[in-house]
């Protein structure tokens, strides 16, 4: 921060700064949203030889651009939200705009500076509840990409030594952007030099998320089951909560019902596979 706040006083603005920066980085293209002091501001980076990427779109909390690659087009949106709430509300609407006339794929990521439950927060006060946020991911029809790695994306010491963990930083996605991009998952880096981790999204892996976070697939086999309506029907009326709770529970459920009613037909397969060869 000492070298940064040098070269300003040379009377070089953040934008030669963010350029030489963006240079070193060896990043062919980049779109720049003004801080304000030494918070805020957005810095989007790309390099067109391996993507083609056009904003479209920019709030001083968010930038959306179009993205295109191997034919495949879909909408990115980075987030990073004020810290303060009475500055931090207008990006829901702006957002609420966004999804009202995003007809492609969406991936929305970043620092949305809110939790949408207790359990994502050690540490401090406790908070009530926080269906606001998890509301609002509701109504856009969106869903939490899940994580692997640290649980907390950010901390802060307080006073007699206490430290508050939260996770911040998250993706959320349209549901035909994770079916077109399946096995894309988050997963959260080392924290060095910053109050969070940073978060790296990759789209194809073969490595797998956390536990509660592993990709669930419907399997068109369990509709064939005479059971299965029935299951469905009682385990949705008798969860309680938002929508994105209730499906989750369901998920939950039904993973349970597969092992039981089927057994793990995969590893079922390997085995016959391996002596069908075999013979």
């Amino acid at each position: 921060m000492e070298n940064i706040k040098a070269k300003v006083e040379k009377g070089k603005s953040w934008e030669v700064f963010g350029l030489h920066v963006v240079n070193s980085l060896r990043f062919t293209n980049h779109y720049i949203v003004d801080d304000n002091g030494f918070s805020g501001g957005l810095w989007l980076l790309w390099n067109c030889n391996n993507v083609q990427l056009n904003t479209v779109a920019c709030s001083s909390q968010s930038l959306t651009a179009l993205v295109t690659n191997d034919n495949i087009s879909w909408l990115l949106t980075v987030v990073y939200a004020h810290p303060c709430p009475g500055i931090r509300k207008s990006i829901w609407s702006y957002l609420d705009s966004v999804s009202d006339v995003a007809k492609l794929p969406w991936l929305v990521a970043g620092d949305f500076n809110k939790i949408t439950v207790d359990f994502e927060k050690k540490g401090g006060r406790p908070t009530h509840s926080q269906t606001g946020f998890a509301d609002w991911i509701s109504m856009n029809h969106l869903m939490d990409l899940g994580f692997s790695g640290a649980e907390f994306t950010w901390y802060k010491k307080i006073d007699h030594g206490e430290t508050i963990w939260e996770r911040l930083d998250r993706g959320l996605f349209s549901i035909d952007w994770r079916q077109t991009f399946p096995e894309a998952y988050v997963r959260h880096l080392p924290r060095i030099k910053s109050d969070h981790c940073p978060m790296l999204i990759s789209m194809n892996s073969a490595q797998c998320p956390r536990p509660e976070f592993k990709i669930f697939r419907f399997q068109a086999m369990w509709m064939l089951h005479e059971d299965f309506k029935g299951f469905i029907t009682t385990t949705w009326n008798n969860t309680h909560g938002n929508i994105v709770c209730k499906t989750t529970s369901l998920a939950k459920a039904l993973t349970g019902w597969n092992n039981e009613v089927f057994d793990n037909v995969f590893q079922h397969k390997k085995r016959i596979m391996a002596r069908i060869y075999g013979i």
